[in-house]
């Protein structure tokens, strides 16, 4: 997690569902030797990223006088549902410039079948100039809806 006023890391997590040790020892048949195993996690891999970053936003809220009202990421809704009914209702979603590009590219590619114009060229020229737009707008969401 990093703090948005000073581009540093403001807490961290991890979460494992495999060892390579335990993974050695079990394609061996044998038990393994004394170690610190790296596993942590039990549950689906989508359930990681939600699970890690509503424990690091209840970490940071409680251990500090920061209070976390927005997080930016991707568009998946899993993690700001999660955070919304454990944490703070009314905690706010900003979705990364790189996941938007990448969501409209993605659509585009997906209406590429019936639209032989639009090309791997095409579709990346509009990524672009959508991505110039986006910047341009950026801190102005008034600008950014006279630009669309």
């Amino acid at each position: 997690m990093i703090g948005t006023q000073t581009g540093k890391i403001v807490n961290f997590s991890i979460r494992s569902k495999s060892c390579h040790l335990c993974a050695l020892s079990l394609n061996s048949n044998t038990s393994p030797p004394p170690h610190d195993c790296s596993v942590n996690w039990q549950g689906s891999a989508k359930g990681m990223e939600s699970d890690m970053i509503a424990e690091m936003v209840s970490d940071v809220n409680q251990s500090s006088s920061v209070c976390i009202k927005a997080i930016v990421g991707d568009d998946d809704s899993t993690t700001i549902s999660r955070l919304r009914a454990n944490i703070d209702k009314n905690i706010r979603k900003i979705s990364d410039a790189n996941h938007v590009k990448n969501f409209f590219g993605n659509n585009l590619y997906s209406v590429k079948k019936d639209h032989k114009t639009l090309t791997f060229k095409v579709i990346q020229y509009l990524q672009r100039c959508f991505t110039h737009i986006l910047a341009q707008g950026k801190g102005d969401p008034e600008k950014l809806r006279k630009n669309l």
